[in-house]
Parts: C-alpha cells; structure tokens; sequence
C-alpha cells in the first residue's frame, strides 16, 4: 500500500463515517445525556416556541417553524404510528 492509496482510504473513511458520528452526537445529545436530553425512544418530542438565537437543537433553525422529533428503536420490531384527525 502506497501513501496515495493510504489518504484514499482515509478520505473515504472521513466522508462516510461522519455522518454516521454527527448523528450519533445528536442520538446521544436528545436521548441519552440527561443534561439535554428531550424525550425517550419511540416517543416525539414538539417544541411549542419557535426558534431564536439561543435555538441550539439543530443546526440552522428557521424562526417562523415549530419542530418535533423522535427516535424509533426499531431493533426489535416495527413501530406504528397513529396520528390523530385534525
């Protein structure tokens, strides 16, 4: 393996695991670390503001949208929605 096929594999380790990490970092931020943590597995989480600078939840928050989340634990079995008639 020469230095060429080295930063290859780096580059490509590099483009694809980050994303994997960048949600993981949020997987941790809303779920497991209880300092920030906004709701569990298979339940949404709303936010019933709208977004201002302090907004730390995403990245690039729109001001004039309200937001909801959730993380489905799909490991065991398939989960199913309901949302009520409006």
């Amino acid at each position: 393996m020469n230095k060429n096929d080295l930063l290859k594999i780096v580059k490509n380790t590099y483009i694809y695991g980050y994303p994997i990490v960048g949600m993981y970092e949020l997987l941790y931020t809303q779920i497991m670390n209880p300092q920030t943590k906004l709701t569990n597995f298979n339940e949404f989480a709303h936010t019933a503001t709208v977004a201002s600078p302090q907004t730390s939840f995403i990245p690039a928050p729109n001001n004039d949208t309200t937001y909801s989340t959730a993380w489905l634990d799909l490991r065991k079995e398939p989960v199913i929605i309901e949302v009520p008639n409006t």
